[in-house]
């Protein structure tokens, strides 16, 4: 199965797959980083919402978590993501199979995950929204950029509780203000008067520093969190490329 780009998502670290072989935070971290590839990955196979939703769920629940697919996986053996690919790509025919035969098992409920949500339709569909598929991507690209979605949003998430806990709501809103805000719902990023006045600023000057320490400290966030998906640190630069061209239209 091709990959998307030359350097796209080399690997999950294998310290935190061989971590979450047992339970607890690293499996929850590492299950919720691919819930919504995987869902992505399904849809652009021509799976419906419901069965693509339905499927995600019972492949982390019967091969990730029943069939212990992570004791399974060998570092030696390559990326991750290409083993994880590779394992969903059997379980869609296996899936078929036992479609077929009407003996397909309901799913077991998830743990401690937070995609139980999904079965909701009130509370699912806004999580669906957002991890459907392009119609005119692959499905790999489909993965790459729902995987690359994925780790923004965890970074900003760091981004927000960091700045909460040393009292810095200024720097966050000025983040989520001129920089979120202008790339997710295509608003036109505020002057630096604007800001200082949104922020309750008398000087415009200060708004400027303030937006700008706040771009650096959400790249730091950013660089944690996707230092935590490899194997190798000297790989960070091309994996942040990565993200960057999985994210473009």
């Amino acid at each position: 199965m091709p990959d998307s780009s030359a350097a796209a998502f080399r690997t999950t670290r294998w310290s935190l797959v061989l971590r979450a072989q047992g339970s607890g935070t690293e499996l929850d971290q590492l299950l919720r980083l691919y819930w919504r590839p995987v869902y992505a990955w399904l849809r652009r196979q021509g799976r419906s919402r419901h069965d693509a939703s339905d499927l995600t769920q019972s492949f982390i629940c019967d091969v990730v978590l029943a069939r212990d697919l992570l004791a399974k996986a060998e570092k030696g053996k390559g990326r991750f993501r290409s083993y994880l690919l590779t394992a969903l790509s059997r379980f869609l025919v296996d899936d078929h199979r036992h479609r077929t035969a009407s003996t397909r098992a309901p799913a077991t409920p998830l743990r401690s995950l937070d995609a139980p949500a999904f079965a909701d339709p009130e509370r699912g569909r806004p999580l669906l929204d957002a991890a459907e598929p392009s119609p005119t991507d692959d499905p790999v690209r489909a993965f790459d950029r729902q995987w690359a979605t994925t780790v923004i949003e965890l970074a900003l998430e760091r981004f927000e509780r960091k700045c909460v806990e040393e009292g810095l709501d200024e720097q966050h809103t000025a983040f989520m203000l001129n920089v979120v805000a202008p790339a997710t719902r295509g608003s036109k990023s505020q002057s630096l008067e604007g800001l200082a006045k949104s922020l309750g600023l008398s000087d415009w000057t200060k708004a400027g520093s303030t937006i700008q320490t706040a771009k650096r400290r959400f790249r730091r966030e950013l660089e944690r969190v996707v230092l935590e998906t490899l194997e190798d640190p000297s790989d960070l630069a091309d994996e942040l490329r990565a993200i960057r061209d999985a994210l473009k239209q």
